[in-house]
């Protein structure tokens, strides 16, 4: 090199570590982004001072003689007094020790000088102008290193870098000889790639920017250009718009990329509001329903100010991301089950919509950029923000239609809690277990995964007069229950909800009461084309009304057709019962005539529930429809005195209340007068008239039909008690833990095998469960079901959440069934 002039300093960077030299160019100047760390820069005399940061000296250029690189060397001696205005300095050529990347080293440590972090975006801060740089938009083409690209929508110069974005043409592209090409750094600029990276991004750029990328980054520099136009010089919003909504859609899964390309959006479509119309909506917002938050907010914002009604999709939207409803994984795990659903119950409470709400609020819409140009431009660093803030108004959400929608919200969860829990079981199949889960309202859309087989099953068994009679064992063995005298309740339960789930009903329903059918049990199916005029509560109780009646007047061996048709059409007119309800009716009464009702049965199940006056009530009314038909045989009071019995009334009264009937009763035989042997004169005493063989007794009818809903709504208490009785056995009231214990000490205590972090993501009542759990890899379903008592606990909300608690904090499930064990899924 040669000896500077007096006066002026040689500085050798090669006293410099790579990292220095990344620091030291970051700290003066972004032009030195190709640097030769075995160049020589000679620079002014105030590099001492830059040197004293590393602890390093300069040494004297005659130190660093090189004759051989004195004639090729073009480096450029730079003048104290005119340092401050260094634009770019001329690389040495020629060494085999270039760098290929300004990234730092792994054991570079962080400096902050002059208020500027290494970690900072690398750009300047020159007023932010446009000279030297030239947009290329839609229509035009810009040929690059050979590459030629059209419509580009984006910024070139011939060698300055006042973006991040900018392609300057004077900077070198080298194709890769391998794919062995370095990754870019967290804000990568066109300046700053290594020759081989500019050569694959302008090949993605010269082929419509359509393929594939290994790296987001090279979008995101593309994107910076986009910004800008946008957000500074405020231009080609419509054509910016559209190219933003193509990369949205053609590269989904980078989550970073994604949410700045929305914010963007939102942030520009928000500014430009006001001029918005549907057809404009309707272009950048194609689907309504798989939108950001802010996104939502704004076309929300739209909506109520020009008064329009807001409808699923939106509100969809608005359920999913807006913080001020509840959070769900549902929304990745299952999203359609739960659009579905959604969409049902919001049509259901809003056919026409929300509609217009006077009370709103403002919804503050800011803008980060993502470009390093503009942040550091802008000074985010410092706290400044350069771009307007905007402020929106929307309906408050706190306003009682939005009050609504976010119940709707917490339903949709609550119902699709169990089915996805279970549908990670089986690795996202619909099996039977599955589809019986799933609420009614998506049942009418989703095919059951056995249909086929119940088709081919109901087939072979024809209804007749819109029923088939047969015994619970057939369905049992169609769905793999294996033979037992009595099935348990699960079992029932599966056998009525699996007729059910194809649109049928089980009559008699066992599982209302909480028993069991047993194997050989009789019963009807009956089709129910419309689920929402399937059987209600209110069948119940006449049924059961029908049961004792049908009971009563079958204790003399014979009910006749005329007595069955009467009391069939006196209790669906009384019950106010559904054409379905009627037809299920039917097929109890041909269940009854093959398996008559046990009375006393039926009146124990009832007294465990009924007070004194209640049961009086019941009484008198069973013997008031007894009574209907004028009489009062001996085997009907022998069958009522068994149903006071099991109700448990006092004998005493039992006794008054079939006096009363007898009172009550209108004599079987009329007297009849017998003829004179003798000729006497007088009238011919007329012939007997003939009594019908069932006569209504209307006095008593009205009578009965008065206390008809007094009876349906001590009915229909026995049902309430019992339902709650069936749940109590099951589960187990919950008791809360111990305040008083610490929670740090529980968990220290219990010392659970998993990490710290996620432990107290779990509800605090299921720790001590937990623990017994872990003792070992498995457990039968009955040790699970004694575990959850032992804690005080349900055992299927202990099961499902532990499950969701482990699937978000683990990856995984916890506990898996199999058959009747239950596998714990963690390796210690």
């Amino acid at each position: 090199m040669d000896v500077p002039e007096e006066g002026k300093t040689c500085f050798d960077f090669k006293i410099l570590s790579h990292r220095e030299i990344f620091y030291y160019r970051k700290l003066f100047s972004n032009k030195f982004y190709r640097f030769n760390t075995n160049g020589e820069f000679v620079m002014a005399g105030f590099i001492d001072s830059v040197l004293g940061l590393f602890g390093k000296k300069s040494e004297s250029s005659s130190q660093h003689k090189d004759s051989t690189s004195t004639e090729k060397s073009s480096t450029k001696i730079i003048s104290e007094e005119d340092y401050s205005n260094i634009q770019i300095v001329d690389q040495v050529p020629g060494s085999q020790n270039i760098s290929k990347t300004d990234e730092p080293d792994d054991q570079y440590q962080s400096i902050t000088v002059h208020g500027h972090s290494i970690y900072d975006p690398p750009v300047s801060v020159p007023s932010y102008a446009t000279s030297g740089m030239t947009w290329v938009g839609n229509g035009q083409s810009i040929s690059v290193q050979r590459f030629t690209i059209h419509n580009p929508l984006m910024y070139w110069s011939n060698n300055n870098y006042p973006d991040a974005s900018c392609i300057a043409t004077s900077l070198k592209v080298e194709k890769p000889e391998n794919t062995n090409v370095p990754s870019l750094p967290y804000w990568p600029q066109y300046s700053g790639l290594t020759p081989a990276q500019r050569w694959k991004y302008l090949s993605w750029l010269s082929q419509g920017r359509n393929n594939d990328l290994d790296e987001i980054g090279y979008a995101f520099i593309f994107f910076y250009g986009l910004e800008r136009r946008a957000i500074i010089e405020k231009k080609d919003f419509d054509i910016i718009l559209d190219e933003v909504n193509r990369l949205l859609l053609k590269y989904p899964t980078s989550n970073s990329f994604n949410s700045y390309l929305n914010q963007f959006k939102a942030y520009i479509i928000g500014s430009q509001l006001k001029g918005m119309n549907d057809e404009d909506i309707r272009r950048y917002f194609p689907s309504l329903d798989n939108l950001d938050e802010r996104s939502t907010k704004i076309l929300i914002s739209w909506f109520w100010s020009n008064n329009r009604s807001l409808q699923w999709k939106l509100c969809y939207s608005l359920s999913k991301n807006s913080p001020e409803f509840q959070k769900t994984n549902i929304t990745k795990k299952s999203p359609d089950l739960l659009t579905q659903l959604f969409r049902k119950k919001f049509q259901q409470n809003f056919p026409d919509g929300i509609q217009f709400i006077s009370e709103f609020e403002q919804f503050p819409l800011n803008y980060r950029p993502a470009s390093p140009s503009l942040l550091q431009y802008g000074g985010y660093s410092q706290g400044s923000n350069f771009i307007e803030p905007l402020s929106l108004p929307i309906p408050s959400l706190s306003s009682p239609p939005f009050q609504t929608l976010k119940k709707i919200w917490i339903d949709c969860i609550d119902e699709l809690k169990p089915v996805v829990n279970k549908l990670n079981k089986t690795d996202g199949s619909i099996t039977r277990e599955v589809y019986s889960l799933l609420p009614d309202a998506l049942k009418d859309d989703i095919s059951h995964p056995e249909l086929e087989l119940w088709r081919n099953f109901i087939s072979s068994r024809p209804p007749v007069d819109g029923s088939i009679i047969l015994q619970v064992s057939d369905i049992a063995h169609l769905i793999g229950i294996e033979k037992r005298n009595v099935l348990t309740s699960s079992q029932s339960k599966t056998v009525t909800s699996t007729a059910s789930d194809f649109g049928w009903a089980l009559v008699p329903d066992q599982t209302i009461s909480g028993t069991s059918y047993k194997w050989d049990d009789t019963v009807a199916l009956i089709p129910i084309e419309e689920r929402e005029k399937s059987v209600s509560e209110n069948f119940q109780s006449a049924a059961l009304i029908f049961e004792m009646a049908h009971g009563i007047a079958a204790s003399d061996e014979t009910v006749t057709e005329t007595e069955e048709k009467y009391l069939h059409n006196f209790v669906s007119e009384q019950f106010s019962l559904n054409p379905s309800e009627i037809t299920c009716l039917k097929g109890l009464q041909k269940v009854l005539e093959i398996s008559p009702p046990a009375l006393s049965k039926i009146g124990k199940r009832l007294s465990k529930y009924l007070s004194p006056d209640q049961k009086i009530a019941l009484a008198n009314f069973l013997g008031d429809i007894v009574l209907l038909d004028n009489k009062f045989v001996k085997e009907e009071q022998k069958a009522l005195k068994t149903v006071f019995k099991a109700l448990e009334i006092n004998p005493t009264v039992s006794e008054e209340l079939i006096k009363k009937l007898l009172i009550g009763q209108t004599p079987e035989k009329p007297v009849t007068v017998l003829k004179s042997e003798g000729i006497r004169s007088g009238e011919i005493i007329p012939p007997r008239e003939i009594t019908p063989e069932f006569t209504i007794n209307r006095e008593k009818l009205k009578q009965t039909m008065e206390d008809t809903r007094a009876v349906q709504n001590i009915l229909a208490s026995v049902f309430e008690q019992e339902q709650e009785e069936i749940i109590q056995n099951m589960e187990p009231e919950v008791k809360i833990p111990d305040a008083s214990i610490p929670i740090d000490g529980r968990l220290k205590e219990l010392d659970l095998p998993f990490p710290s972090e996620t432990i107290p993501m779990l509800d605090i009542k299921y720790l001590s469960m937990l623990h017994d759990i872990m003792k070992s890899n498995e457990l039968s379903q009955d040790d699970f079901t004694g575990l959850a008592r032992k804690h005080n606990l349900m055992p299927r909300a202990a099961f499902d959440d532990i499950n969701t608690w482990a699937d978000e904090e683990l990856g995984d499930f916890l506990l898996e069934e199999s058959e009747s064990r239950i596998i714990v899924n963690y390796k210690k």
